[in-house]
């Protein structure tokens, strides 16, 4: 029972900083403040890497955050979040690297690093029983064995 509510506790504790972060990216993405764009393209503007991918990724990378944050802190399909949060932050790692943001802020990537191995971990152990899950409780394959089997009738 202890393991359970420390994976719950540990899943919402790796969550809500990503549903926090997304959620003000995508208020101030939607109030035309273009900062994040900005500074990203100023970030990358030595570096090998178009514009427009530039542009995309901080474009998606709002909805990413807040969409990994809400199915990881509900505990709505965990497993999909916790992969989706891998690609978030291998996407902040990968430009991380490209940039050489590592010179002198290697605090950020430690964090970085560390909030993937969160992902990580909420990804391996989401089939454990979850006491602060909102919804569903059943994994989504064990549905279809509940349903009604299909008694139609074939002609050939």
């Amino acid at each position: 029972m202890l393991d359970r509510l420390f994976y719950s506790i540990f899943r919402i504790a790796v969550g809500i900083p990503l549903l926090v972060g997304g959620t003000d990216k995508i208020i101030a993405l939607v109030s035309g403040d273009s900062g994040l764009r900005d500074w990203l393209l100023g970030m990358f503007a030595e570096e090998p890497v178009p514009d427009w991918i530039v542009t995309l990724a901080g474009t998606l990378l709002p909805f990413m955050e807040f969409a990994t944050g809400f199915l990881v802190v509900l505990g709505i399909f965990p497993r999909i979040g916790a992969t989706l949060g891998l690609l978030t932050f291998g996407m902040f790692l990968f430009g991380a690297e490209l940039t050489h943001y590592v010179e002198g802020q290697i605090t950020e990537i430690i964090q970085q690093m560390l909030f993937t191995l969160g992902f990580f971990l909420v990804a391996l152990y989401a089939k454990l029983p979850d006491p602060l899950r909102i919804y569903p409780r059943r994994p989504i394959d064990t549905w279809s064995s509940h349903l009604p089997e299909d008694r139609s009738v074939t002609t050939g």
